[in-house]
C-alpha cells in the first residue's frame, strides 16, 4: 500500500518545512482513521456476537409451529383438569346435600336410599337442594318405604338396654340383693 511519503513530496520540490508540515497533518488523519477503524471494528464484533447469542436463542425456541402446539396441548390439559375438578367437587357438593337431607328427615341408611333418589334429575337440577329435599319427602311419604326411616313413636324405636361395664343393669340389682343379704354374688 502506497501513501504520502516525504520522498514524494520532496520530489515534487517542496521545501523540507512545507514536508514537515505536511507529514504532521497527514499523521494526525492517520491516527483518527486508525481510532475510527478501532471502533467501527470493536462495534463489528460487537454485531457479530450479539446476532450470535439472538440465533441461539432463536434456535432454543425451535420451531414456532412446534412450540404453539405445544402450549395448545398444555391449555387443552390445564381446561381438562379444570373440568375435571369442577365435577369432582360438584359430586362432592351434591354428595353432602343428599346425606344432609337424609340426616334431616332421619334415614336409617344412606346406602338404602339411594336407590330410590333419581340422582339424574336431581344433578341436572337447577334448584338441587329443594329437589332433594321432595325427593327424601316423596320417598318417606310412600308405605312401602317406611321402614327407610326412623319413626318418632316410641313402640317404634325401643330403648336399649343400658349397661354398665358388661353386666346388664338386671344382674346389677340381684347383685346388690345377694350382697345385702349376706349371699355371694353370682359370676
Amino acid at each position: 500500500m502506497s501513501g504520502l511519503s516525504r520522498d514524494f513530496l520532496k520530489e515534487l520540490g517542496l521545501e523540507k518545512e512545507a514536508v514537515d508540515s505536511i507529514m504532521s497533518e497527514h499523521g494526525k488523519t492517520i491516527e483518527e482513521n486508525k481510532k475510527m477503524v478501532e471502533t467501527l471494528t470493536t462495534e463489528r464484533d460487537t454485531v457479530k456476537t450479539q446476532l450470535t447469542d439472538a440465533n441461539k436463542t432463536i434456535e432454543g425456541f425451535g420451531d414456532y409451529e412446534a412450540t404453539k402446539k405445544q402450549a395448545e396441548e398444555y391449555k387443552t390439559k390445564f381446561e381438562q383438569s379444570q373440568t375435571e375438578f369442577n365435577s369432582k367437587l360438584d359430586k362432592i357438593e351434591l354428595d353432602k346435600m343428599i346425606e344432609d337431607s337424609a340426616k334431616e328427615f332421619g334415614a336409617k341408611s344412606l346406602k338404602a336410599i339411594k336407590p330410590y333418589l333419581d340422582l339424574d334429575a336431581i344433578v341436572t337440577s337447577k334448584n338441587r337442594k329443594e329437589d332433594i329435599k321432595k325427593a327424601f319427602e316423596s320417598i318417606k311419604s310412600d308405605e312401602e318405604n317406611k321402614f327407610l326411616f326412623s319413626s318418632t313413636e316410641p313402640i317404634d324405636n325401643p330403648a336399649p338396654v343400658k349397661e354398665t361395664g358388661n353386666k346388664p343393669i338386671g344382674d346389677l340389682l340381684v347383685d346388690k340383693i345377694r350382697s345385702a343379704a349376706g349371699l355371694k354374688s353370682k359370676e
